[in-house]
């Protein structure tokens, strides 16, 4: 048999006696990636969001409301979005925010009142591409996420000053309202307990304490029955979510105790009233009205309900004759409840899909609690990796305290359309996002060999049937 030239002796010889070729560098050597600013434009319209919607400076300064800042923001993070070249769709939360509006979009031309429909589902429109996607693609590293969550929480703190100083009352728009506005202040107080674990400098750790403080007086004045239920709900969660129990234990005495000293008694006496709320002449008792009336319009369109805003236009049509009889009408009048408010206007279809938006969220949130209990656990973080996943905890559980007070103090306020269910939705997406490039990747397991047959030695040489032999 012929034996090829690149398999003899020789050949094998001279080539190994070939100096190896000089590898020749590269004509254009790859960059490094560049480093991600912490403030550029996009991002900067992002916090200016946060200032419009939740600090409300036009409020303050009414001649500031003839530039339309909440308009210029929202075209601003559009036009971020636009400059980024993709919408940031890949989250399964970012496709139930466009999956609701969708469905809004979808039921406007069958709404009672369509104008009114068309201009909720417009408003909500901008909402999402102005202002929840652009965060999603913005608040993309460690550093944002946390200049964000701190300059929300900075921009209550006037907000909660105001509350003290205007016996409860709001600035404007959806913080008018003491039970709106304890329900603002009751959303935002978990990220301002996170930030004074999270500080490392004595100073600043004390500042947000204080902030803590002053956002309980700030709920307490507004002398909110609704609202008091929900602070309840977020000392709870305060201590479920605290690795250390006692020492939470402690800080949630310290509150309870501050709230006694510096709350009026007016406060406990109207707090009294939640027993006997359901009696005639409360406005407990009219919620329930409303919140029968709620209940029939669902059953009466239960898929698709009555479409969006439209609740205060179908209720007169279920007023009971007792009620017309005393010359309470209702037309126009809100649900005064997130339940009673999604339910009868989206029907099935729409309060699935709402569940299964909060429900991920909580999924999503639990699971990146998980990842980083389990990387501070393992010992090999640096310290500026253990204190950036140890940041990402808390604010996870800041974001478990936030969803439960909302759900708890909105089943006796109409805030569906209020940002603050869908911001938080939206910043959990962030959350995953960056805990995805903070964790350490999981250590994948070793592939499984499998092995082949092999005939056993016995039968090695042995001839077939056929004449072959047997391999």
């Amino acid at each position: 048999m012929t034996v090829p030239v690149s398999a003899s002796p020789g050949a094998a010889l001279r080539a190994s006696s070939r100096p190896a070729p000089t590898p020749q560098p590269l004509r254009h050597p790859p960059r490094p990636a560049p480093a991600v600013k912490l403030y550029d434009w996009p991002f900067l319209f992002v916090l200016g969001y946060l200032l419009v919607e939740f600090g409300r400076p036009h409020n303050w300064f009414p001649p500031l409301g003839l530039m339309r800042p909440g308009m210029f923001v929202l075209v601003g993070g559009m036009l971020g979005l636009m400059a980024r070249g993709t919408l940031p769709l890949k989250a399964t939360l970012a496709k139930h925010l466009l999956a609701f509006w969708c469905l809004m979009l979808v039921l406007v031309p069958f709404c009672t009142n369509n104008r009114v429909a068309f201009n909720g589902t417009r408003d909500f429109g901008f909402f999402l591409f102005g202002a929840l996607l652009p965060m999603i693609a913005h608040i993309n590293t460690y550093e944002r996420f946390v200049k964000a969550i701190k300059w929300w929480v900075y921009i209550h703190v006037p907000l909660g000053l105001y509350s003290i100083t205007h016996r409860g009352m709001g600035v404007g728009s959806f913080l008018t309202d003491e039970n709106d506005f304890a329900l603002a202040l009751n959303v935002i107080l978990p990220y301002a307990f996170a930030m004074a674990f999270m500080e490392k400098k004595a100073r600043a750790r004390i500042m947000f304490f204080g902030v803590v403080l002053m956002l309980v007086a700030a709920s307490t004045a507004t002398l909110s029955r609704g609202g008091f239920i929900g602070l309840v709900c977020v000392f709870f969660m305060l201590w479920l979510k605290s690795p250390r129990k006692v020492v939470a234990a402690a800080l949630v005495g310290v509150l309870g105790l501050a709230m006694l000293v510096v709350t009026p008694a007016s406060y406990w006496k109207e707090m009294q009233t939640i027993e006997t709320a359901d009696q005639e002449g409360d406005t407990g008792a009219e919620r329930l009205y409303l919140w029968g009336i709620g209940w029939r319009m669902f059953k009466d369109y239960p898929v698709f309900g009555v479409g969006p805003s439209n609740f205060q236009y179908n209720n007169y049509k279920y007023e009971t004759p007792e009620a017309a009889a005393r010359g309470y009408h209702v037309w126009g009048t809100v649900a005064h409840s997130l339940y009673f408010t999604l339910i009868p206007e989206y029907g099935i279809v729409g309060t699935t899909l709402f569940a299964s938006m909060l429900i991920t969220a909580w999924v999503r949130r639990r699971r990146v609690s998980r990842r980083c209990r389990d990387a501070l656990a393992s010992g090999t973080l640096s310290d500026e990796d253990r204190d950036r996943v140890t940041t990402l905890l808390q604010l996870s559980a800041a974001m478990d305290s936030s969803q439960l007070t909302f759900l708890v103090t909105g089943a006796f306020i109409a805030v569906l359309y209020y940002p603050h269910v869908w911001v938080l939705v939206t910043l959990t997406v962030v959350l995953e996002n960056v805990a995805a490039k903070v964790l350490p990747a999981p250590v994948a397991p070793l592939p499984t060999v499998a092995r082949s047959w092999s005939p056993p030695r016995a039968l090695a040489g042995r001839t077939s049937v056929a004449g072959r032999t047997a391999t």
